[in-house]
């Protein structure tokens, strides 16, 4: 049955009901909506109409923050040892951050540059077992 055949069918039958009758229109109009599908349920679109909620951190600035180890400290900003630049760090950063390019300075003022996709701790806990 198609939706004309079922729009008249159903109004027809809403017609001869004399409460039904008072209350339509005596040419209702109709609007069509495409129906849910297994795909959009499954993978909803990424074009919403509501605007996305500003994401919040309970962090109110962006920087390296030190996890209770006593190694770590918290920065804002870093400098290199070689060009006295000074890095802002553009993120929110602790040793359980992975996939970033990270940079321990050591006591004796040498730095160590690295990339990773495990927690930084792995690679700092490298770092002190080698000194």
């Amino acid at each position: 049955m198609s939706s004309k055949d079922f729009a008249t069918s159903t109004l027809t039958s809403c017609f001869n009901n004399n409460k039904k009758k008072s209350i339509l229109p005596p040419q209702p109009n109709f609007a069509y909506k495409k129906g849910r599908s297994l795909g959009s349920r499954l993978s909803p679109s990424l074009f919403t109409d509501s605007k996305p909620a500003r994401l919040t951190h309970w962090l109110d600035t962006k920087g390296c923050y030190s996890c209770g180890v006593s190694y770590i400290r918290s920065l804002k900003y870093f400098i290199g040892s070689n060009n006295s630049i000074r890095y802002k760090i553009n993120f929110y950063a602790n040793c359980g951050t992975k996939l970033v390019i990270y940079l321990i300075t050591c006591i004796c003022e040498l730095q160590y540059i690295g990339k990773t996709s495990r927690p930084v701790r792995k690679h700092i806990s490298e770092h002190l077992n080698c000194l």
